[in-house]
Parts: structure tokens; C-alpha cells; sequence
């Protein structure tokens, strides 16, 4: 049996405009009624145990909001995995999802995208299992430029912002 909106709504309470779970029923140990509900996961997302299965919080708020499992990957528009303010929550194509992650920058430039490359740093994003590999330049910002115009051409709203994506 799927998780209905119905059970959830029976076990939880949630806010849309905080993200805020919280229990409706006593569930035991520290799982009591009013108490706030899930834990971060290593992803940072937060999970949430329902009838012995765990969810992911952003999951478990688009179907409360629209009374239906999302199709495909949600993406949390700000980059932050555990503000699942429904407001923040859209659609996304796994491409998408990914582009608004937060940045792994690479450990010698800082910048996502962005390797160093003898004496002059190369430029590259991936799409849709695509690789597109966009030059070497002399200087980080040159690199880090032509990396934030493409990914901005590739994903549009889904680009990150220049703190989370190290442009």
C-alpha cells in the first residue's frame, strides 16, 4: 500500500509556509504529539519515519500540498536541502536537480566546473549525460565566467546563485 496524503495529515501537521513538520499523534520515545518531526540525513535533507518507511520531508509536503506524489525529482529552488517550505519546492528535471545542488567545488580552484590545468584552468559542465567542454583559460575568473554564462544557457532558473556556485 502508497502512503496516502490521508495517513500523513493523520500522523503529521505540516506548515508550508515554514517547512515545519510536526507530530499530530505520541509515537513513543521523543516522537511525542506537537514535537517537531524528521531528522537530517549525511544529504541534508530531512527524513521523516511513517509507518516504518522513511521520507523525505520535501516529498512527504508536495504530496500533503497537492494530494499526489510528485512525478520526478523536487528541487529545493534556494539550494538549501532542509527548508522545504512548499514555496521553495519545484518540479525539476534530474539534470535540473542536479545544476542546483550545492556546489562540490573542486578542491584546487574553489570553483565548480573549473579544474586546474598545468598552468591555465579548464572549463567544463555536464548536462543530461552530456559533457560540454567549454576551453582553457589563463585565469580563474575567465574560467569561472564562461562556466556561469553556460550553465546559465543549459539550466536558466535552475543556476544557483553566485555564493552557493563559487562564481
Amino acid at each position: 500500500m502508497s502512503l496516502t496524503a490521508d495517513r500523513v495529515n493523520e500522523l503529521l501537521e505540516y506548515n508550508p509556509d515554514t517547512g515545519v513538520f510536526r507530530w499530530r499523534v505520541d509515537r513513543g520515545g521523543l516522537a511525542k504529539a506537537a514535537t517537531k518531526a524528521g531528522r537530517p540525513s549525511t544529504s541534508g535533507h530531512i527524513e521523516i519515519s511513517v509507518d516504518g518507511q522513511r521520507y523525505r520531508a520535501h516529498r512527504l509536503a508536495w504530496l500533503i500540498c497537492y494530494g499526489h506524489w510528485p512525478d520526478g525529482p523536487l528541487d529545493h529552488a534556494n539550494g538549501a536541502p532542509a527548508d522545504n517550505r512548499i514555496a521553495n519546492l519545484r518540479l525539476a528535471s534530474p539534470s535540473q536537480n542536479s545544476a542546483n545542488t550545492r556546489v562540490r567545488c573542486n578542491s584546487q580552484t574553489g570553483v565548480k566546473n573549473v579544474v586546474k590545468h598545468h598552468n591555465r584552468f579548464e572549463a567544463r559542465i555536464r548536462s543530461n549525460g552530456k559533457v560540454h567542454y567549454l576551453g582553457l583559460y589563463k585565469t580563474l575568473d575567465e574560467a569561472a565566467a564562461v562556466v556561469k554564462g553556460k550553465h546559465a544557457e543549459l539550466f536558466g532558473e535552475y543556476t544557483p546563485d553566485r555564493e552557493r556556485a563559487g562564481w
